[in-house]
C-alpha cells in the first residue's frame, strides 16, 4: 500500500468515526508522527496531503522543520507530541511546533 492509499484508509476510517461521535471530519485532526522518519519520507506524505506532522523530540522537530522548509515542503504544520521535558520547554514555544499534549500541567504552553 502506498502512503497516498494508507492516507485515503485511514481519512475513510476517521471519517466514519466521526459520523458514529456526530462530529465532522473537519474537526479531527490527523497528525502524522514523523519520529526517526527521513525528509524523503516526510515529502511524499506531504506531497500526498498531509500537513500536520508531530515529533516527540524537540530537536528533531527543529531540525526538520527547518530541513522541510529549505526543501520548499511548505505549508507543512509540526506539533511537538507527548511528553516535553521542562528544560525543553522554551524550544517548543515559537514557531515552527505547535505544542500537544505537553503531559504535566507544571509546564503546559
Amino acid at each position: 500500500m502506498t502512503i497516498a492509499e494508507n492516507l485515503l484508509h485511514v481519512r475513510a476510517r476517521m471519517a466514519k468515526a466521526a459520523q458514529r461521535a456526530q462530529r465532522s471530519p473537519d474537526e479531527i485532526t490527523l497528525v502524522a508522527v514523523s519520529k526517526t522518519k527521513p525528509l524523503a519520507l516526510i515529502a511524499e506524505t506531504a506531497a500526498a496531503g498531509q500537513v500536520d506532522f508531530g515529533e516527540n523530540r524537540v530537536e528533531e522537530l527543529w531540525e526538520k522543520a527547518e530541513a522541510a522548509a529549505a526543501a520548499g515542503l511548505d505549508p507543512i504544520r509540526w506539533h511537538a507530541i507527548g511528553t516535553i521535558q521542562s528544560r525543553k520547554a522554551k524550544l517548543a514555544l515559537g514557531p515552527p511546533p505547535a505544542a500537544d499534549q505537553p503531559g504535566s500541567g507544571a509546564i503546559c504552553l
